[in-house]
């Protein structure tokens, strides 16, 4: 065995060691076979070849390190394979085509803002309002979101003790009222009471899925662009709870203000969330627009009375529609709208 192999095969001393001590320790141990000068002279040769560092120790470690890399393409081709799986287990959308075989006008009311669980809500209102839905010929409903109150922002007790069900059992009530006028349901949307909410606080909404895939109603999680055929015309509609914007004055600016600048091809708006009654027919350029704001069932609001108005209005603004010609007209309530009939029958022309 060389000098050099018995310094590669013997561990060095700490680093701040003296090579002198170095070969010393060598020397010692290799029982008289190599002087301390001889080791100390090979050392110093091993270290000007760079075969040998002071500050290194000579005995080296081999593992099985795994390394890691990342391959965008990879990653991103596997991205679109989730974004497939969940397109197709989507039973949410924001363009829907419906169509109505009548030789009649039918009736669409914009419903929304119901609070059911809410204190202060005229349940007796509700009884009537949903019968006169499911024994009204040619009567169908948008359901434009709030159906719940859902308070379970934690905003305050008074907020939370406000409700006379609690969330739970909104969603029962809400599952067995569809299933009485879910026929004459065409289409449902989000809201910020109960949809936003909930997926606010755990990222999955029961309200979504009840509307959506438990009743199979055509439901959008956002805004949503209806094509309704009824009979031989087509009417551009566009639905949501609410769209952006506000007016003090004007309770459908934010529906007029969506045609404008995004539904340019859309002629009748519905929305609530304000509990604003309200309804505007109106040219824009040559087209012909209706926008239209639902009332609510929460009459007795005490959130409304402290900060907006000591007046809230129960009614529901409905839109008929002309199978045989294009054209649409505005009704404050499904009342008014049967007036207008009896009145056309017992006019004698």
């Amino acid at each position: 065995m060389t000098r050099r192999d018995f310094v590669n095969q013997n561990p060095m001393l700490p680093s701040d060691a003296s090579i002198t001590a170095y070969a010393r320790r060598l020397s010692s141990i290799s029982e008289g076979q190599y002087t301390w000068d001889g080791m100390r002279c090979e050392i110093k040769r091993m270290i000007k070849k760079g075969l040998f560092f002071t500050d290194k120790p000579i005995a080296t470690m081999m593992n099985n390190k795994k390394q890691g890399k990342v391959r965008w393409r990879e990653v991103v081709k596997g991205i679109r394979q989730m974004q497939n799986i969940y397109d197709k287990a989507s039973y949410t959308q924001h363009f829907a085509n419906i169509r109505i075989d009548s030789n009649e006008p039918i009736l669409v009311v914009n419903l929304a803002d119901l609070h059911i669980g809410a204190r202060g809500v005229d349940y007796e209102q509700l009884e009537v309002l949903t019968d006169e839905i499911i024994h009204t010929p040619n009567l169908y409903i948008a359901l434009n979101g709030d159906l719940l109150e859902t308070a379970i922002n934690m905003r305050g007790v008074k907020e939370v003790t406000n409700q006379i069900l609690e969330p739970e059992m909104q969603m029962e009530v809400l599952g067995d009222w569809l299933n009485e006028i879910k026929h004459k349901v065409l289409w449902a949307t989000w809201d910020n009471h109960t949809a936003e909410r909930e997926e606010k606080f755990t990222g999955i909404s029961m309200f979504k899925r009840i509307l959506g895939k438990e009743h199979n109603l055509v439901y959008s999680n956002g805004i949503c662009h209806v094509d309704l055929q009824v009979g031989e015309q087509t009417y551009k509609i566009v639905a949501s709870h609410k769209f952006q914007g506000s007016s003090l004055l004007n309770p459908t600016h934010s529906q007029q203000r969506y045609m404008r600048f995004q539904g340019n091809d859309r002629e009748i708006a519905m929305s609530g969330d304000t509990h604003r009654v309200g309804f505007s027919w109106y040219y824009d350029g040559d087209k012909e627009r209706l926008a239209v704001n639902s009332g609510t069932l929460h009459v007795n609001s005490g959130y409304t009375k402290r900060y907006f108005s000591l007046f809230t209005v129960p009614k529901f603004p409905c839109v008929e529609l002309y199978p045989d010609q294009h054209m649409f007209i505005v009704y404050p309530s499904v009342g008014h709208w049967k007036k207008s009939k009896e009145t056309d029958q017992n006019t004698n022309y």
